[in-house]
């Protein structure tokens, strides 16, 4: 159930049913929303002029005509609210007329309170999102033109042409990766409350027993939609990933950074750009791995795969395109391969294409600055590679980046400066675990996670916490918490667990959100992983600490 909401909305309900008005109206008060109940078309339209709505819920049939007329004029009104549209009677052709004006859900009569409430606050959480990403594009819109005009007055200095291409290429990105993250988000939407009915249903009282292939069919389905939801929770964790990996500060040093996981991550982010223009092909061998920049290498990928989207000219037709990153190792060299096979680059601009502000965009198409190929070229250059280019007019284009090799790729993860154990004796043997977080619900999903495998003891303070580290600190394995600046409670506890007991310093492991703060501990070799975390990477990351006693298995 939706409680009471944080920030109001101006809610129109439209309903010739004036026991639905009062009853979903006096709900959506109650949830705090300012909400305007009318019976009629005519009336809704009176008040078009005088609020602005966040959100309007229509019923299809009303007396002087219908709902979808009532939200077509809106759009015409320039209106820009979410719609839910309810009905007793539906039928094809209304529903697709829903989906064309836009309308976020369509519900049918009679429909549960609750369920409603939900695809209410989802709707305004949505057209707040939309909002966001008009007005950061507004924003974008600015910065682009005073890109432009820096590029035409030339007396910009080199580290602000490099900011205001890094900032277009993020804002490019906004409203692409919002509508990624919608669909995953939508499938999460229906596999959750469909499970959750499901299992509700087989956990009555005898129902079980008594229905034995009817619930196994059940389980069933129920284990293929949770598979899917599994991969959707996947791709938004490695979308959250990319998007902090490509809005953070570079790091000061190079490090070891594997290729297929660059090229991946700016293939994800500019996936919305790409499908419905070709065949996507990512084939580098894991083994690939150059030492470097992994945020300007992922910017590599993003400007050459945005290139290689401008120059197929087909839309809705991506079995005729293929836009390919292929790697090889020759000998002491990493070779990459960035393809497409869009209309190719004229005889004449071949070399000039790495010139600085140079365009061969004509007059009408969307305007680029021609500076996105100098700095991949400069990037290439500052990581010891070389860049080149072949092409044919109408045959398509390939840019051939070069690149050293380095043998190794370690782990990224600090290594904690405890003496190791063997590493069989380590995965076999129980931990003792100590979890501290404030939020209840994260507690129960460490247990339910981890107390098969290991003795599991939780607290939601530091206080709490603390009291069981004087309890049982001589059999503790590893505390897991999270990374949070100094003075914050937290902290204060993780420094007083050192100062009293220094053996348990690199038994740490944090958990922290994309920040600087994480960032810094990060360059600095301390146990931090990066939110959203699998249960399989702290898993991972317990192993990696050697245990304090023999193994009782």
């Amino acid at each position: 159930m939706i409680s009471r909401v944080d920030i109001p909305a101006s809610i129109l309900l439209v309903d010739d049913e004036s026991m639905v008005r009062n009853l979903l109206g006096n709900a959506l008060k109650s949830d705090g929303h300012d909400v305007v109940t009318v019976g009629t078309k005519k009336e809704a339209f009176q008040y078009f002029s005088e609020v602005k709505f966040d959100l309007i819920i229509v019923d299809k049939n009303l007396p002087d005509g219908s709902g979808l007329e009532i939200i077509s004029g809106a759009r015409n009104l320039n209106i820009d609210a979410e719609s839910i549209v309810v009905t007793g009677y539906s039928d094809a052709d209304s529903a697709i007329e829903a989906i064309n004006l836009g309308v976020f859900r369509y519900v049918l009569k009679p429909f549960d309170l609750d369920t409603l409430r939900v695809d209410i606050h989802q709707a305004l959480e949505a057209g707040r999102l939309r909002t966001n990403l008009k007005d950061t594009n507004l924003e974008l819109e600015r910065a682009n033109f005073d890109l432009r005009e820096a590029i035409v007055g030339m007396d910009e200095s080199e580290r602000r042409r490099m900011r205001a291409e890094r900032l277009a290429t993020v804002g490019s990105l906004a409203a692409g990766v919002a509508h990624e993250i919608n669909n995953p988000l939508g499938l999460l939407s229906m596999i959750i409350p469909y499970t959750v009915s499901e299992l509700g249903s087989l956990l009555e009282p005898g129902v079980f027993e008594q229905k034995s292939e009817q619930n196994a069919a059940a389980l069933a389905r129920m284990h293929k939609s949770l598979r899917s939801a599994q991969e959707a929770v996947e791709f938004l964790m490695g979308l959250s990933t990319d998007l902090h990996s490509l809005g953070k500060p570079e790091q000061k040093h190079p490090v070891p950074v594997n290729l297929r996981d660059a090229a991946g991550s700016a293939l994800r982010l500019i996936r919305h750009q790409l499908k419905n223009k070709a065949n996507l092909v990512v084939d580098i061998p894991e083994e690939l791995t150059v030492l470097g920049h992994s945020r300007s290498l992922v910017q590599v990928f993003i400007n050459l795969l945005t290139n290689a989207g401008k120059a197929i000219t087909e839309e809705d037709a991506p079995g005729l395109n293929e836009i390919a990153i292929r790697g090889r190792l020759e000998e002491r060299k990493i070779i990459v391969d960035v393809s497409d096979t869009g209309v190719g680059i004229p005889g004449e601009n071949i070399d000039k294409i790495f010139t600085r502000f140079f365009t061969s965009t004509s007059p009408g198409d969307q305007i680029g600055s021609g500076i996105g190929l100098s700095i991949v070229q400069e990037i290439i250059k500052e990581h010891g590679g070389t860049m080149a280019v072949s092409s044919e007019e109408g045959s398509g284009t390939t840019f051939t980046i070069t690149l050293p090799v380095i043998a190794d790729r370690p782990s990224m993860m600090g290594i904690p400066a405890v003496a190791r154990a063997d590493a069989a004796e380590m995965t076999r043997t129980r931990r003792k675990i100590l979890f501290v977080d404030s939020e209840t619900g994260n507690l129960e999903a460490y247990e339910e996670s981890f107390g098969q495998l290991h003795d599991v003891h939780l607290s939601r303070t530091p206080q709490e916490a603390r009291a069981l580290v004087d309890e049982i600190n001589e059999d503790l394995d590893v505390i897991v918490c999270e990374l949070v600046p100094g003075g914050h409670p937290l902290a204060e506890f993780h420094n007083n667990i050192v100062q009293t007991y220094s053996e348990l310093k690199d038994r740490f492991i944090f958990l922290g959100d994309p920040s600087p703060l994480t960032d810094e501990c990060l360059e600095q070799g301390r146990n931090v992983l990066l939110k959203p975390v699998r249960p399989a990477g702290i898993l991972a990351a317990v192993y990696k600490i050697p245990p304090r006693r023999p193994s009782s298995d």
